[in-house]
């Protein structure tokens, strides 16, 4: 404490506000600019003014052929203004210099066109109307895939099948199988089953997409973390072909086989027309509804095959959902040992149940079924899973 001896109060009054400035590092000039600066924000604004906003949290990637889909969670504090757009970079020197990769409006965002065995970094940075934030913590390591992935070597092919493998190299999973679909108002129900080798690392999702044009061209219908999801929003009466592909901690699978020709319903039409009331018409014995056209019965669905018993091989499915207003009389099941490339008769059914006998063991084999009734043979089911016979 510094004392003062004086004989004028007036004096002291004035040498102890002087010392007081100087220690605080001010002067009576900039005094009235130092109580403005004491009262900005953190982010060198005024209270109450639109700040840009945090970093993104929790960027996190899934790698498809060739492209890298991202994720992340909106920032914690968007500055006072709403969030309008995600810019995205990219580096692949570690950091060391980053490049744009996009804009999006919208969570998550697809980055296409990469380098498949590249690895890329990313980072993602929210703006809104008072401009850009900082970047958020990168996604680092992410590699694309190529077109053509492969699975693990079934080590059971082996010579001496006792062998102790090597430790297991992650890869992405097989392809979901038994994929099929119920349509129903502007939109469509998909099914489907988990792949049999999900590459040594947990499914955390599915990628599923969708085709207009016989699938010439794909584009994303959504993510599903079930085997099962709900494409709505579709046009009714127009025709939709659907694939689906799993995702594990390495990247997304090829493709199962697609689910086509499912059409929506109309939102007024979700299900079979009734019968006009005919005891509305003024002579009503005398009218007799039109007939109904009969055609051939939709794909038998949700079709599995098993290796219960040597050299044979079980196989399970599910009546068509429509049978084409007359009854179904036989199953036709067909056989494949190349992938589906040529198939041949395996047998007749009449129930939803057949046992293919007289098979190899080691020899992978795929089969299909068609609904008969009396009008004739309808669509093929969706193949089943790859099985071999004990």
């Amino acid at each position: 404490m510094i004392k003062l001896r004086t004989k004028s109060k007036k004096f002291a009054f004035l040498a102890v506000a002087a010392i007081a400035l100087t220690a605080c590092g001010g002067s009576s000039e900039n005094s009235s600019s130092e109580t403005t600066a004491a009262a900005r924000t953190k982010n060198n604004a005024l209270p109450g003014a639109v700040t840009v906003p945090d970093a993104p949290t929790q960027l996190g990637g899934i790698a498809g052929p060739s492209q890298v889909e991202l994720y992340w969670k909106t920032p914690a504090n968007n500055g006072g203004a709403t969030v309008t757009d995600y810019y995205v970079e990219m580096s692949t020197d570690s950091g060391a210099t980053w490049s744009k990769a996009g804009w999006s409006k919208t969570i998550p965002f697809m980055v296409t066109g990469l380098v498949a065995g590249k690895s890329y970094d990313f980072t993602v940075k929210a703006a809104n109307s008072a401009g850009v934030g900082t970047a958020s913590t990168a996604a680092k390591g992410l590699i694309p895939l190529s077109s053509t992935a492969t699975t693990a070597a079934n080590i059971t092919n082996a010579p001496n099948a006792t062998v102790t493998p090597a430790p297991t190299k992650l890869t992405v999973p097989d392809a979901p199988t038994a994929l099929m679909g119920v349509a129903e108002a502007n939109g469509v129900i998909l099914y489907w089953k988990t792949p049999m080798n999900n590459g040594g690392a947990a499914i955390t999702n599915y990628y599923v997409e969708m085709s207009t044009d016989m699938g010439q061209s794909w584009s994303k219908a959504g993510w599903s973390t079930a085997t099962k999801t709900v494409v709505s929003g579709l046009v009714a009466g127009k025709s939709y072909d659907f694939t689906v592909k799993a995702a594990n901690s390495v990247g997304l699978s090829i493709a199962s086989s697609a689910a086509k020709g499912l059409i929506p319903l109309s939102a007024n039409n979700n299900s079979a027309a009734p019968a006009p009331n005919v005891t509305d018409a003024p002579n009503a014995a005398n009218i007799a509804p039109a007939p109904i056209k009969l055609t051939v019965p939709d794909a038998p669905y949700s079709l599995s095959a098993r290796a219960m018993f040597v050299r044979q091989i079980e196989l399970f499915w599910k009546a068509p959902i429509n049978n084409g207003g007359a009854a179904i009389t036989d199953y036709l099941v067909e056989i494949s040992t190349d992938m589906g490339r040529t198939w041949s008769k395996a047998g007749y059914s009449k129930t939803t149940m057949f046992t293919v006998r007289g098979l190899m063991s080691r020899v992978r084999y795929t089969f299909k079924v068609s609904a008969l009734n009396s009008v004739g043979l309808g669509t093929a089911s969706v193949p089943s899973a790859y099985t071999s016979a004990r």
